[in-house]
């Protein structure tokens, strides 16, 4: 994949989209209108941190299969994070965590054809890199700084994400949808015990086991019944 470096741009993503780049990950010293997911905006120091979009075209995908864009995704963060040291988890359905707190978000946004197919994959990143303080009306944040006590080098990381993205696409396009299922289920954040929930009828304990198909999260409530769950419809309670 080319790197393209932007001094100051709006929204990566979208000059990505304007431009129809395929295969260049376009990354910004600043990036003044980032988004995220459920509209938010994406906020970081200017030159602290990476924010980045690339695109690709996984027509070998049926467009029933776009959450596993999604997971593997996830998947080469967590894997970029953890060559520089760092533990981290997925919480539902693509956010990066380090313990309670955000370290990087991800949108996805899929463009399918008529026959059920992709036509591209337009994915955006912000990795908190080497930011050390956060506007308070960040919820939770963290940097890898503050992470790891270190200074790093900021291009390294967007490169050993780029090596983690093309191995986790390659075992994509093997089909090995099963083990990157497997690593993905066993890197959620808080699975596997009680914690807080809510959703339209109001808070509850549940555990979540994994996800089902088309990537909806499965939560076993205390009384061992099962719900399922799309994006949106079930927060977690922090």
């Amino acid at each position: 994949m080319e790197i393209l470096h932007l001094d100051t741009i709006e929204s990566t993503n979208d000059f990505v989209r304007k431009e129809n780049l395929c295969d260049v990950v376009v990354y910004a010293g600043n990036q003044t209108k980032g988004r995220g997911q459920r509209g938010n905006t994406w906020q970081s120091e200017p030159n602290k941190n990476l924010t980045f979009s690339f695109a690709v075209q996984p027509t070998f995908l049926d467009a029933s299969r776009q959450f596993e864009m999604s997971m593997i995704v996830s998947l080469a963060v967590v894997d970029t994070l953890s060559i520089f040291g760092i533990d981290s988890t997925i919480k539902w359905p693509n956010d990066i965590y380090v313990g309670d707190k955000k370290i990087a978000g991800i949108l996805i946004e899929n463009e399918i054809v008529g026959n059920g197919k992709f036509s591209r994959c337009l994915v955006g990143i912000g990795l908190n890199v080497n930011q050390k303080s956060f506007s308070e009306d960040i919820p939770n944040p963290i940097s890898m700084k503050q992470s790891a006590g270190s200074i790093f080098d900021i291009l390294e990381v967007l490169e050993e994400f780029i090596d983690a993205f093309k191995k986790r696409y390659a075992q994509l396009k093997e089909n090995s949808s099963k083990a990157i299922l497997d690593k993905y289920t066993s890197l959620l954040f808080r699975r596997g015990e009680f914690y807080e929930f809510s959703d339209k009828e109001g808070s509850f304990k549940g555990k979540i086991l994994g996800v089902g198909d088309y990537g909806v999260l499965l939560i076993q409530r205390q009384d061992n019944t099962i719900s399922e769950y799309q994006f949106k419809e079930v927060a977690y309670i922090i």
